[in-house]
């Protein structure tokens, strides 16, 4: 009986240090992977976003006024303007957010754009084209006539360079070879407020408005 009683506690025991065993394997297993870590996160945009994904989101932050996430659709080249407008001198690496965001609203304005910051009505994309015969060593380029309210906007999208280990590090952001804004500008000669949305011409005029018919994403 003694034998008995020995062998059941020795056999509690057992199984009490395997339960705390594998309990703290368990919690080892699950804080050893960050839930912040770049493989977790989906970034936007990611190469395989289209040109009209980038500039929906672009005009949905605008509306919203949301502008980190207008400045962040700008391109890298735009976006280093705009941080060179925002310091007060050469020596002042990241400019303070609030000069940031006015100097990124200041941009607009000069583009007649300003408008676009939380605008009450809907947008319609009225085209969107590419250029058939880009220049060799130019990024590629799709040109978008936008419809906002009562006003007619074109913006530029340019695809991001790759990174290739030269030049300038601040080329590798992991957002290489992803479409961003580069530029917006205000359509004067677009339409104006009596004009029917039927006589809207998704067409660009030019004599290369056949060949670029056939470059639609």
């Amino acid at each position: 009986m003694l034998a008995v009683d020995s062998w059941l506690r020795w056999t509690s025991s057992l199984l009490v240090v395997l339960l705390i065993f594998s309990t703290s394997v368990v919690s080892f297993s699950i804080s050893s992977v960050s839930p912040t870590s770049p493989s977790t996160i989906d970034q936007f945009p990611a190469r395989e976003t289209s040109p009209t994904q980038v500039l929906e989101a672009h005009l949905e932050a605008c509306k919203n006024g949301e502008l980190d996430a207008v400045y962040h659709l700008f391109s890298r080249a735009r976006k280093l303007e705009i941080d060179n407008a925002a310091r007060k001198d050469t020596r002042e690496s990241e400019p303070c957010p609030e000069r940031k965001q006015a100097a990124l609203v200041a941009f607009l304005a000069s583009r007649q754009s300003e408008s676009l910051l939380e605008h009450q009505g809907s947008y319609q994309i009225l085209s969107l084209v590419g250029d058939p015969f880009p220049s060799k060593g130019r990024l590629p380029t799709r040109v978008a006539r936008v419809k906002v309210d009562a006003g007619y906007f074109v913006v530029t999208l340019t695809r991001q360079s790759g990174w290739d280990g030269k030049g300038d590090p601040r080329d590798c952001d992991g957002y290489e070879k992803c479409w961003f804004v580069w530029d917006i500008q205000r359509d004067n000669g677009g339409g104006n407020d009596d004009d029917d949305e039927e006589d809207d011409d998704p067409v660009p005029q030019g004599g290369n408005a056949k060949k670029l018919l056939t470059t639609v994403y």
